[in-house]
């Protein structure tokens, strides 16, 4: 049988989906110590309701390992695998490794047992893969307890009794469904186990929430490492599925350097299914290594170098002469073995410090933190010019900016906070900057600054507006930019100060993307996001600007739309693309554009709670706020070019030539919802005033309840 590679869900791509309620606990049954055969390890246990499976012993005895395990419908009562005394049979796996000891003590690679032989029906050439059995004897021990007993079928080939052995297994039962999986370590002489973890569940999960692969039987990366070691490898592409090399090159996606170069990463998986990670785009600094390597062992990218995990990354250099194709040769010349790596590449110091050249800029130990933040603001009337009270500083000691001024720092105000329609910005310092800087205290790093007459209160500006900052430190240019996280303060113009709602929790975003940062890095708060990409904002000054051309797209760049549109990526069923930095120009008149429908979420697009800070998905809308509609607008160029030599439209005939509006609740939810039929159903169902009627059919206790189809049960 064909490997299904547990790379389907790791890299985001969706593949079986987990059963319903399934959770990511872990914990003991009862105390491994008492296991019978003397020292035992559970090391994870996940259970979904419908169906558990503890193993409480592994012994070795004439040759043949042997699984001691209790199967309950986890609350308790016993369940019966052939489904003959409870509902839906169970189906039984089982894979059995044994983990090698380094010098050190620590724990080296696992080699299974329980393995096929894969063979590629295109090109006829075979591999060795770990894998999971069920063909050994199984044997009922008291059916009205559940307990039973599995006798492993493959041979224990290169056992060595004083090494930890460790059986994964899982128990998915059909009809519910539900799965439950488990690692249990043991040792033939009764000695005490070790444990590899270099990554764990808990860092996998950050992102992915629970770790599901092979169809959701497996949720732990303690479990994965038992298959996908060195002697596993892929027939048809001949790529290692060795854990670390595979989920390095599969994260790495598509700025690894083979990729880069034309050469995209496959793994063939069940059925002869192509698994291509060349779109994978991790949503941080991939260097930042401590992102999963979390475990008791998560120093090993540093203190222990070695050719497979370094060049699963760095995949395009080469140890050896001749140098091949398309290959690089490493630096040091040419090496037999891994030997020497440490002599250069300690963790710190000599000639390449792996932690010095992976922790540099953002990352390193050294970057400097800045921190702004807004006091307060007065003079907000309606046509009066406002005045911010701020503070700034630089790894916590105060920062006089007149003394040291700012590569850059912009204020923004943008209203009202129902929902915002207007934006404007003043630049406090650097290149353009307006309005009059002054210091109340400069040895505290408090300052006031007065904006100028172009950036005043809007006359008609009514209700509550906010104001925020962006400013950043860049030494010099090579530099990154050191940005402060952007504070905000609602203040009122009429009336009293309404704040304006949180919809998304910036710890939320950063459980994936650890420093949340766009546009040069200096954006980091979604809710000062909000501010620009507001539901009247579309991406005119982005799209395309050819002459002669007409009906030019120009998607809405509305927080809410853009948001959901970019995470849902490539289960869109219509391209999302937005024009980027930077923009079109007489020499470039089709701009940068970024297309987001190869993005690949790592976790079901229905579990809001992943980014919302609470449960603020569900309808009707609160009536009390005052949504305004998204906007999208088509672009046209009313120049046909004449003598003009280049292709680029100019502005004074660069116009809007229309102009799509939808209303929020449509906006949200065809951003996801994306199908022309789904547009269709939306607009008949919106009256020719704008008013929605989608809460009839999906508000709270409807028919087709959002609150209750979306997010975790």
């Amino acid at each position: 049988m064909k490997w299904t590679v547990l790379a389907l869900l790791v890299a985001g791509c969706e593949g079986p989906a987990g059963p319903p309620g399934a959770t990511g606990s872990a914990g003991p049954v009862g105390d491994a110590g008492d296991a019978g055969d003397g020292h035992g390890s559970l090391t994870a246990w996940t259970t979904s309701p419908g169906v558990s499976i503890a193993v409480t012993n592994l012994a070795f005895t004439d040759a043949v390992a042997t699984v001691s395990f209790t199967l309950t419908d986890g609350s308790g009562l016993a369940v019966d695998p052939a489904g003959s005394l409870t509902p839906g049979s169970i189906e039984l796996g089982f894979v059995l490794a044994q983990l090698a000891q380094d010098l050190d003590g620590s724990a080296g690679q696992y080699t299974a047992y329980t393995t096929i032989t894969a063979t590629s029906p295109i090109t006829g050439v075979s591999a060795i893969q770990g894998a999971t059995e069920a063909t050994g004897t199984l044997r009922p021990i008291d059916v009205a307890q559940g307990t039973y007993q599995y006798d492993v079928a493959a041979p224990l080939t290169g056992l060595d009794p004083g090494l930890t052995q460790t059986v994964g297994a899982y128990a998915l039962r059909t009809g519910a469904p539900a799965i439950s999986s488990m690692t249990f370590s043991a040792r033939p002489d009764h000695g005490a186990v070790i444990a590899r973890e270099v990554v764990t569940a808990g860092a996998c999960d950050s992102c992915h929430r629970i770790l599901d692969a092979h169809g959701g039987r497996w949720t732990k990366p303690e479990a994965c490492v038992l298959c996908h070691q060195p002697q596993s490898s892929d027939p048809d592409t001949g790529n290692t599925v060795d854990f670390k090399v595979m989920i390095h090159k599969l994260h790495r996606g598509a700025e690894l350097p083979s990729v880069v170069a034309g050469t995209p990463f496959q793994i063939i998986g069940y059925a002869q299914s192509v698994n291509d990670f060349s779109t994978v785009e991790f949503p941080q600094n991939i260097a930042r290594c401590t992102t999963c390597h979390a475990g008791a062992e998560g120093d090993r990218w540093k203190t222990e170098p070695a050719k497979p995990a370094c060049t699963s990354c760095h995949d395009t250099t080469s140890f050896e002469l001749p140098v091949p194709a398309g290959m690089v040769l490493h630096g040091g010349g040419a090496q037999p073995d891994n030997a020497m790596c440490a002599v250069c590449h300690p963790a710190t110091g000599s000639l390449a410090g792996i932690a010095d050249k992976h922790l540099t800029g953002l990352l390193a130990a050294t970057a400097p933190q800045f921190d702004l933040q807004i006091l307060s603001i007065t003079n907000t009337l309606p046509g009066q010019a406002p005045v911010m009270t701020f503070t700034a500083k630089t790894n916590g000691v105060a920062r006089d900016l007149l003394a040291q001024p700012l590569t850059s720092i912009t204020a923004t105000i943008a209203g009202p906070t129902t929902d915002f329609t207007t934006e404007w910005q003043a630049k406090i310092q650097g290149s353009g900057a307006v309005g009059s800087l002054a210091a109340i205290d400069a040895s505290t790093g408090t300052f006031s600054y007065t904006f100028p007459a172009s950036a005043i209160i809007p006359t008609a500006a009514t209700g509550s507006y906010q104001v925020a900052l962006d400013g950043y430190l860049q030494p010099t240019p090579a530099d990154p930019r050191y940005a402060a996280l952007n504070p905000v303060l609602a203040f009122p113009v009429t009336g009293t100060v309404v704040p304006r709602r949180t919809i998304v929790d910036r710890a939320l975003c950063n459980s994936c993307h650890f420093d949340l940062a766009a546009h040069g890095g200096t954006r980091k708060n979604p809710q000062y996001c909000v501010m620009c990409h507001s539901p009247g904002g579309f991406d005119s000054a982005g799209a395309p600007r050819f002459q002669a051309t007409q009906n030019v797209a120009a998607p809405s760049l509305d927080f809410r739309r853009m948001i959901h549109k970019i995470h849902r990526g490539e289960d869109l069923t219509q391209p999302y693309v937005l024009g980027g930095f930077p923009l079109p120009t007489v020499a470039n008149p089709g701009g940068t554009p970024n297309d987001f429908s190869g993005v690949r979420y790592p976790r079901a697009i229905i579990e809001c709670e992943a980014c919302h800070a609470v449960k603020n998905w569900t309808l009707p809308l609160v009536a009390s706020t005052a949504y305004a509609p998204t906007q999208s607008g088509l672009m046209g160029c009313a120049s046909g070019g004449g003598t003009d030599p280049t292709q680029y439209c100019a502005t004074p005939f660069w116009t809007t030539s229309s102009v799509l509006t939808i209303g929020p609740a449509t906006a949200v939810c065809t951003s996801c919802h994306d199908s022309r039929d789904v547009a269709a159903h939306a607009e008949v169902n919106t009256t020719l005033g704008g008013i929605e009627s989608c809460a009839t059919c999906h508000g709270t206790g409807a028919a087709y309840d959002v609150g209750a189809l979306h997010g975790l049960p």
